[in-house]
């Protein structure tokens, strides 16, 4: 058997050397993001010297290899609230934080888990933590207003019939007008007026929690 083989030209045996830096354009929007923050302090927050589990060289790595290692490797630690708050400094120091108006609202996120996997139970709901938070905050504008403080109030708690997802027990079953059923946990983000930007986020099973949001971010009265 013969094989016709031609011969190479000039151009096939070239090296073609490509960097990083001339894969982005110079308009590109990552440039000026890099341009504004330092992310160099992340290295320090994170083991040093160690790279994601499944992660090789030369190739782009799935999400989910990214979620694996935060779930495994710095599970109960606070290593995402530390880039999150070192972010959220920086953009105070540029001014675009200033911390005047601050709005909080919870947003629903879908449990993964199957909403007809649930039991019914009674429970008791005081929501003593939501009263007293907002009294406080309440205290707190009276106080600033040269104000008496109000009198607290004794109340009882209520007793109701809910759903208990079997799956994820600390999501919230969700029965409201206009809304998917289905098991829920709600995101509380609290934004500053300035410029949307968002400097606090948590995450909860219910409502009752988002006062004490509210008084945890508030700013102290002048």
């Amino acid at each position: 058997m013969v094989f016709m083989l031609k011969t190479p030209i000039a151009r096939q045996t070239e090296l073609e050397m490509v960097t990083l830096e001339s894969l982005v354009p110079a308009d590109h929007l990552l440039r000026k993001i890099d341009a504004v923050i330092d992310f160099t302090f992340i290295r320090e927050r994170v083991v040093p010297g160690q790279r994601p589990p499944g992660a090789r060289s030369g190739g782009v790595f799935s999400a989910s290899t990214l979620s694996q290692n935060r779930r495994r490797r710095y599970n109960d630690t606070s290593v995402a609230q530390d880039i999150f708050d070192g972010i959220i400094e920086q953009a105070i120091a540029h001014g675009l934080v200033d911390g005047t108006v601050l709005y909080t609202d919870p947003t629903h996120l879908k449990a993964n888990a199957n909403k007809h996997r649930v039991d019914r139970e009674v429970v008791a709901k005081l929501r003593s933590d939501y009263w007293e938070a907002l009294g406080e905050a309440v205290g707190q504008d009276r106080a600033a207003h040269g104000e008496k403080p109000l009198k607290q109030k004794s109340r009882q708690p209520v007793e109701k019939e809910t759903k208990v997802s079997r799956t994820d027990p600390e999501a919230g079953y969700m029965v409201r007008d206009g809304k998917p059923k289905g098991v829920f946990y709600l995101d509380h983000r609290t934004m500053d007026g300035r410029l949307g930007m968002i400097t606090d986020t948590h995450t909860t099973q219910n409502i009752k929690k988002i006062a004490l949001t509210l008084a945890k971010t508030a700013p102290a009265p002048a």
